[in-house]
């Protein structure tokens, strides 16, 4: 998409990039209406624990969030502000960026899924995060000719750090609990990403964009220990105050 949008803003000017993001995001949305799920009794007849129960009452909850809001802030900085300073390095195209991530990802994920089960979930997460925190921290170097091969170390790594750490995170937990994992998940990443939009201008202006990249690749490092520190995996299932089993933490 990168590389279609900056052909027609060259050549149709950024009208017609919004009116092709309106299309497929209605595409999206449309498609989004055909799917349908059955309704599932909870197990036991009782209601799951939410989000919020999860995080205030299992500590590995709370680590693996942590360790995605890290990860979501390296994704969003490297993201976000890899553009402007390339722009100061001279640079107007940067949609290679783009095509060598993509490109990147969807090969490791086509030749490499098994990687997590075969070395293990929780070191392949903490090792592909340490590879990440390392990518984003290269951005610092970024000079024309550079650009690609960032975009396809920071793809790689992806590729492999976000679906292992995504079955770690639901490792262990019970079906009816799983998708409050997952909001929580994804809500971190995301949320981890809104701040580095928010909070790396400012340091950016302050510090400059290479600093910014380097300090960011710092937390994801920290992360990366987080991961590794302890084990995080299948974790033991014990009684909760109110009677709900849950598992218990691996910290």
């Amino acid at each position: 998409t990168p590389a279609i949008v900056e052909w027609l803003a060259d050549h149709h000017g950024w009208g017609s990039v919004f009116d092709w993001s309106i299309g497929w995001g209605t595409l999206g949305v449309l498609t989004a209406c055909l799917l349908r799920e059955k309704r599932r009794a909870f197990e036991g007849g009782a209601p799951p624990v939410g989000a919020l129960g999860m995080l205030w009452r299992e500590p590995r909850v709370r680590r693996i969030i942590l360790v995605m809001n890290l990860a979501g802030g390296a994704f969003g900085t490297v993201f976000i502000f890899h553009q402007p300073f390339a722009l100061e390095q001279g640079m107007t195209q940067v949609a290679g960026f783009f095509v060598a991530y993509a490109l990147a990802a969807i090969v490791v994920r086509l030749f490499f899924s098994g990687l997590a089960d075969q070395l293990g979930r929780q070191e392949t997460a903490a090792l592909s995060l340490m590879l990440y925190a390392l990518a984003v921290a290269s951005a610092a170097l970024l000079r024309p000719g550079l650009l690609e091969l960032i975009g396809g170390l920071i793809g790689m790594a992806h590729g492999i750090f976000y679906p292992a750490c995504n079955a770690l995170a639901i490792e262990g937990v019970p079906r009816e609990r799983r998708g409050s994992m997952m909001s929580l998940y994804h809500g971190s990443f995301n949320g981890g990403t809104a701040l580095a939009l928010l909070c790396g201008g400012f340091l950016a202006r302050w510090l400059g964009y290479p600093m910014l990249f380097v300090l960011v690749g710092v937390f994801g490092l920290a992360g990366a220990w987080l991961l590794w520190r302890g084990d995080l995996r299948e974790p033991q299932e014990t009684e909760f105050p109110d009677g709900l089993p849950g598992p218990s933490s691996g910290a």
